[in-house]
């Protein structure tokens, strides 16, 4: 099995691992990142399968860790402190005041591109593979939205967390995530379209399409 191994690997060093190893080359030399189109267009992209629970991350946090009793009243406290710095760190990314990280003795800076990603960003389906669409902008390169989504019970709620130029505090946060859930459980519930993103790829993509043809939006 060792022999037959190094003999299919010679095959393809001097094949077409000859002929992609050039070709890989010649797309380095013209671009910043050569892997980072084929990472997102084939490993990421063009997944068909919904997004949630098969790619979605999420890391939840229990509140015994952080010394706070679990109840409906702290679970909406809790929610406001972390959409409060969240919302810090936006306006941290914003004004580019954010340190860029590194290894640790510092010799090495990591790219940060990808932190452009974290807010005003959406993965849009198509008929091949999904794209990104990012409308996140520094404050240098000009505005862009700040505005929160809380979905609930088949309703879409959404509010600015930026009021003249100042972030909103935790107790605003508060207030307003106060106000959504009395709504949710004291009104009917909405038509449920935000469950349309969480189907199969394709079926989204068309959907999707159904839904931009019939209640069309500006643009932007």
């Amino acid at each position: 099995e060792l022999k037959n191994s190094r003999k299919i690997i010679e095959e393809f060093k001097n094949g077409d691992g000859k002929k992609l190893q050039k070709m890989l080359v010649e797309k380095a030399s013209k671009e910043k990142n050569w892997i980072e189109r084929y990472w997102e267009d084939v490993a990421y992209h063009s997944y068909k399968e919904p997004m949630a629970p098969f790619s979605v991350q999420i890391q939840p946090l229990m509140l015994q860790t952080v010394g706070v009793s679990e109840s409906s009243e702290n679970f909406l406290k809790n929610f406001a402190r972390v959409a409060h710095y969240m919302g810090a760190y936006y306006e941290l990314l914003r004004d580019e005041r954010l340190r860029p990280a590194t290894n640790p003795d510092g010799s090495i800076t990591f790219s940060s591109n990808q932190f452009k990603r974290l807010f005003n960003t959406s993965r849009i389906p198509g008929d091949e593979k999904d794209e990104v669409k990012n409308r996140f902008k520094t404050k240098s390169e000009g505005d862009c939205s700040s505005t929160a989504v809380i979905i609930g019970k088949g309703r879409i709620f959404y509010f600015d967390v930026i009021h003249d130029g100042k972030l909103i505090s935790p107790q605003e946060f508060l207030h307003t995530l106060s106000i959504i859930r009395d709504t949710i459980n004291n009104e009917k519930e909405g038509d449920g379209i935000a469950i349309l993103t969480n189907d199969e790829r394709s079926n989204w993509n068309k959907n999707r399409k159904f839904c931009c043809y019939s209640w069309p939006l500006p643009s932007e």
